[in-house]
């Protein structure tokens, strides 16, 4: 994926770009889900779309949503 360059380097590379775009996570997540017409009528955001609801990686990623992991010395509930 990301070769010698950090995924987390890579994550704030994305994150600086959709900031420099004008997007966050959660429109980003939305317009990918739903978007617009144009977005429903663009074969690449089409597919991505496609791909993420049909990956097996994506109950594994909903489950981590419901029930985040936590460092050993986190005390919130």
């Amino acid at each position: 994926m990301a070769g010698t360059i950090s995924i987390a380097a890579c994550i704030r590379a994305i994150l600086y770009f959709m900031d420099a775009v004008g997007l966050n996570l959660p429109l980003f997540l939305d317009y990918l889900s739903w978007g617009d017409v144009e977005c429903v009528q663009d074969p690449q955001i089409w597919y991505e779309h496609t791909a993420l609801m049909v990956s097996d990686k994506l109950p594994k990623i909903l489950k981590r949503w419901l029930s985040p992991p936590w460092s050993a010395d986190t005390h919130d509930v």
